[in-house]
């Protein structure tokens, strides 16, 4: 008479990876660190940042395993601190939310590749692999789509929130500079992370919307950031809160030609809803504040135009 076959429990088989996965988190941490810290630049040029992604990866990495050994729903958890502390700090960085997205991926990915290893040491049947494979797969991916859902409206919102803090706080130093007011410019830069000793081109961006004023400053925030990308500055614009709907800016813009100003105009014409004036490119402090004083009047002859009106 043949023997059954053995039963095999896919829960009791995922708890099993789960074991062997734990034991070695601070191997997968330090490995998917310097691996998401090489892939994606944004990520890897500060020690603190990097360390950051690492307290974030531990967090995660735990979790999928607690999940896995415990068969524990999404429902029941919360996002790990590191993980939130991470997204809201890439947010203050600049740091785009696309980085943060493709390195959830990437670290999903890892981990699959890891678990996958794991299984194929188990004894047991071809059959019965493939359903465990599936198995961890899907609570993974679950857990992905479930964890980018909260680290996404984090980064959100703490990337306006600082907008808006950053952009009045800017406001009070750069107002020193257009009255003339003497600032040590390593002070100036320390305070706004801009240089006052480059060639600049200022911008008044602004919006007569009926929406919401975190829209507005959303539109106004993407505009100049893209302006910047455009000209292709070696840093994010400053930017300073005029008023609810307008904002002062400036881009570090060496050379401007006709195919620039051509390029931004069809840039802003992208951005309904959003109006921009632009001064000339000017060096050093006397520069950034004429370049502000033509991008000012500008904006003036646009709102008293018959065209605007």
């Amino acid at each position: 008479m043949k023997a059954s076959e053995p039963e095999f429990d896919i829960s009791e088989l995922l708890a099993l990876v789960a074991r062997h996965l734990d034991v070695r988190i601070p191997e997968i941490v330090r490995e998917m660190r310097d691996l998401l810290a090489s892939r994606i630049t944004d990520l890897g040029g500060d020690p603190h940042l990097v360390e950051m992604l690492q307290a974030s990866i531990e967090g995660n990495v735990t979790t999928i395993c607690h999940i896995l050994a415990n068969d524990i729903d999404l429902d029941s958890l919360q996002p790990t601190t590191a993980a939130v502390e991470y997204a809201a700090r890439l947010a203050q960085r600049d740091v785009p939310l696309a980085a943060l997205t493709r390195a959830y991926y990437l670290g999903q990915s890892m981990f699959l590749r890891l678990g996958m290893d794991e299984i194929e040491r188990l004894d047991i049947p071809d059959g019965i692999r493939i359903d465990v494979v599936r198995a961890i797969a899907d609570v993974v991916h679950r857990y992905i789509d479930w964890i980018l859902q909260f680290v996404t409206s984090v980064h959100d919102q703490e990337r306006r929130r600082w907008w808006n803090n950053r952009a009045s706080l800017n406001a009070g130093i750069i107002l020193k500079v257009l009255r003339g007011d003497t600032l040590p410019a390593r002070g100036f830069e320390s305070e706004t992370g801009y240089s006052l000793t480059q060639t600049h081109v200022a911008l008044v961006a602004w919006t007569d919307s009926s929406s919401d004023d975190q829209d507005q400053q959303r539109g106004i925030d993407q505009l100049l950031r893209k302006v910047a990308a455009l000209l292709h500055s070696s840093a994010p614009p400053l930017v300073a809160a005029a008023d609810r709907s307008t904002a002062w800016a400036w881009v570090a813009a060496p050379v401007m030609t006709e195919q620039s100003y051509a390029d931004i105009a069809a840039l802003v014409a992208s951005h309904p809803g959003v109006r921009l004036a632009l001064g000339d490119t000017g060096a050093g402090w006397d520069g950034f504040r004429r370049s502000h004083e033509q991008a000012v009047t500008a904006r003036l002859v646009a709102l008293t135009s018959p065209r605007y009106r």
